[in-house]
């Protein structure tokens, strides 16, 4: 399951926009049925760089509900609805109009487009804490793709984390995502992030860019979260910075992904994309 970094595939401008937390640029949404718009704040979160070091939390089993104990009905059904004849490409939750209302700068969007007519879906609380997240997605090739990962504060949603054609995300386990992709011919990101259930944000591990990889000249940068999306001032640079992340990145493969094995939920829906 080990990642190329030379075919990570997103945009350094597309990670500060994923699930901010700390800045006005990476300002989130909490959505509820009656769209109410919600800011958080995080603290960063690091993990040791050393390939013997295993990050761990409090783990739980994934579950399945039915649809009277499914907190996260309202969102699904809306979601699903909101995919037949799309007249936009991103949804924002229940009750949220992004045709009649403002979206804020660096609100986390779902994608409503270029989808199929099954929702893949499973209720797992990532942290530990008591509060089960959303997360649509599905296992495929034993790696567990996500498309969106949705929590809740009190009765409102709030979307943290969304992937979508260009860019990958995938959940590694213990709470960790890798995230890579491309918003240009020659920018490209890969990512480390990692679900805090305190501050109801997915926070920036590491991040390795890359400018024009395909290139003999290709230039590659190492930075480390500093909260939230934030990221420090450049760490490494070129063969520095690729070795640095590939030691972060090797110490959370080996962890404990507890939804390869788990049972998902497929909903189907009549979809126009």
């Amino acid at each position: 399951m080990k990642r190329k970094i030379v075919g990570a595939t997103i945009a350094l401008s597309f990670v500060l926009g994923i699930a901010g937390c700390d800045s006005q640029v990476e300002e989130t949404v909490t959505v509820a049925t009656e769209g109410t718009t919600v800011t958080e704040v995080s603290e960063t979160t690091t993990i040791e760089t050393s390939a013997d070091t295993t990050p761990t939390s409090e783990i739980t089993d994934a579950t399945t509900v039915d649809d009277e104990s499914n907190p996260y009905r309202a969102f699904i059904e809306d979601y699903k609805a909101s995919m037949i004849a799309p007249d936009s490409a991103w949804y924002y939750g229940p009750g949220v109009d992004d045709e009649t209302e403002q979206v804020p700068d660096g609100v986390v969007g779902l994608p409503r487009q270029g989808l199929s007519a099954e929702l893949d879906y499973i209720l797992f609380d990532i942290d530990g804490d008591g509060v089960e997240e959303l997360i649509i997605g599905g296992v495929y090739m034993d790696t567990v793709e996500v498309i969106g990962v949705v929590t809740m504060i009190g009765d409102e949603y709030k979307i943290v984390f969304a992937g979508w054609s260009r860019r990958y995300v995938e959940y590694l386990g213990e709470g960790y995502f890798y995230a890579a992709g491309s918003g240009g011919a020659i920018n490209h990101f890969a990512g480390i992030y990692k679900y805090d259930g305190e501050s109801k944000c997915v926070n920036l591990i590491c991040l390795l860019e890359s400018e024009d990889e395909m290139s003999d000249d290709a230039k590659y940068y190492y930075y480390e979260g500093a909260g939230g999306e934030n990221m420090t001032d450049v760490i490494y640079t070129e063969q520095d910075a690729v070795d640095a992340f590939d030691r972060e990145l090797e110490a959370v493969q080996g962890l404990n992904n507890e939804l390869l094995d788990a049972e998902w939920t497929t909903e189907t829906f009549k979809s126009d994309n």
